[in-house]
């Protein structure tokens, strides 16, 4: 290899006996090799998807099947194979026989590693494997995936999913994809005037020769700067669709993309779950009409019987104005006993514009509030939804957070700003200042 790689493996075992002979065979082609290092994380017990797949994004995982354990690994294999079937993954155990070779073949084990370890027989499978991952870089990374949900039709679930992805796409140049989870009636596509070639079926039906190449012709980038991904054009499409092609659908994509921003609609079907288990955060849309409140407060019990913590899952407020509403933010949260995470203003005229055209706000009047909101959410998806008054003081350093390749946009220029340009620099800082 050229540069010097980081190579991430999950590595799955109780068993420290174990886990020390293969950190030392580890260890030992890492200085063989001097370009590679390797990083083990341990899981002492079997974790869940999230846990080893999005958060540590391994590129590798080992899995040595305890014999107390069997059962219980080899359905983590099984989920595995489902979600992240490109990531390679060893087996291992004391007693290794054809029925596990067997079972653990059928749910894409890639090889073997015999107990007890053999430091070469390590290095020759390492070695094997390695070569067919198609990227190693050291600062690979999944997309983020943002799911836009509400638990009650009508309050703008898809408005705020589509600018939020254009404020997203504008603001940092990234690749951003906008997902129209909606099996039925999806109306992604119609916010934007855009009639789409393809859809969410046609990458099912050719999820083996999905790469970069195989996206960039199918899905074209519009001309706001997201890639629109479209839901099913016939209803009878929908039903065909399994919950687990669509976590490796979702699995794929997030190789490809920066942010996914998806429109989960209103109903919590087992597809949209399986999406919302991997996202980065939910996005729970309502507004303070009573019986969206109402709808709200279930589906926030239904966010916790799922498991989903605080955090993992944002209120956000839509159509709000202060002037009209019978109660306040603080009482909203109050008797939704979470705190909003955000509220967008009600600007019922130049949203309707917006919808009526099927232009994006961003690109109707770029300097109207909604505009602006949309913009700040995008960078509370961006900075973790750490407060925005907590952004650092220094017009520039907000700058690095916000644009991924600021530091070659600027190792970029070349000569010194003319004159004209420093002055306009310096009132784009007073600007924000003022913003901030």
């Amino acid at each position: 290899m050229g540069k010097p790689v980081d190579i991430k493996i999950a590595l799955i075992s109780s068993n420290t006996s174990f886990n020390e002979d293969l950190k030392k065979a580890l260890d030992q082609e890492s200085r063989a090799k001097k370009d590679e290092t390797f990083h083990v994380k341990e899981f002492h017990s079997v974790p869940t998807m999230e846990e080893a797949v999005i958060h540590y994004s391994p590129h590798m995982v080992i899995v040595n099947i305890e014999t107390d354990m069997r059962s219980d690994k080899l359905f983590f294999l099984d989920q595995l194979s489902r979600i992240a079937g490109r990531i390679p993954v060893v087996a291992s155990a004391a007693e290794m026989d054809s029925d596990l070779i067997l079972s653990c073949l059928k749910k894409g084990t890639r090889d073997f590693i015999k107990q007890p370890i053999d430091s070469i027989e390590v290095r020759q499978i390492i070695n094997r494997l390695l070569t067919d991952l198609p990227q190693l870089e050291e600062d690979r990374q999944l997309a983020d995936t943002f799911s836009f949900f509400s638990y009650k039709g009508g309050i703008g679930t898809t408005f705020l999913a589509a600018n939020t992805a254009v404020a997203l796409a504008q603001m940092t140049g990234a690749k951003v994809l906008l997902w129209d989870l909606v099996m039925q009636n999806g109306d992604v596509p119609f916010f934007f005037d855009y009639e789409p070639s393809a859809t969410m079926i046609d990458l099912l039906e050719n999820i083996g020769a999905i790469d970069g190449h195989y996206l960039k012709g199918t899905l074209p980038t519009h001309s706001t700067g997201v890639t629109i991904l479209a839901g099913p054009k016939r209803p009878e499409e929908a039903e065909t669709v399994r919950n687990d092609q669509i976590q490796n659908l979702h699995e794929t994509l997030r190789e490809y993309y920066d942010y996914i921003i998806v429109d989960s609609g209103h109903t919590l079907t087992d597809p949209v779950i399986s999406v919302m288990d991997y996202a980065k955060n939910i996005l729970l849309i309502t507004d303070l009409h009573l019986p969206v409140l109402k709808n709200t407060l279930r589906c926030l019990d239904v966010f916790e019987r799922l498991g989903y913590v605080e955090g993992k899952f944002k209120l956000l407020l839509n159509r709000y104005n202060s002037k009209y509403e019978k109660f306040d933010l603080s009482k909203a949260s109050e008797i939704l006993r979470y705190p909003i995470a955000f509220s967008v203003m009600n600007d019922y005229v130049t949203a309707s514009r917006s919808l009526n055209a099927g232009i994006p706000i961003a690109d109707l009047d770029r300097e109207c509030g909604l505009a602006k909101q949309f913009t700040q959410l995008a960078q509370l998806l961006v900075r973790e939804f750490m407060p925005l008054e907590e952004k650092p003081a220094n017009w520039m350093e907000r700058l690095k957070l916000m644009l991924p390749n600021f530091e070659s946009l600027v190792s970029a220029r070349k000569g010194p700003p003319s004159k004209g340009e420093t002055v306009k620099g310096s009132a784009e800082e007073k600007e924000q200042s003022h913003a901030a």
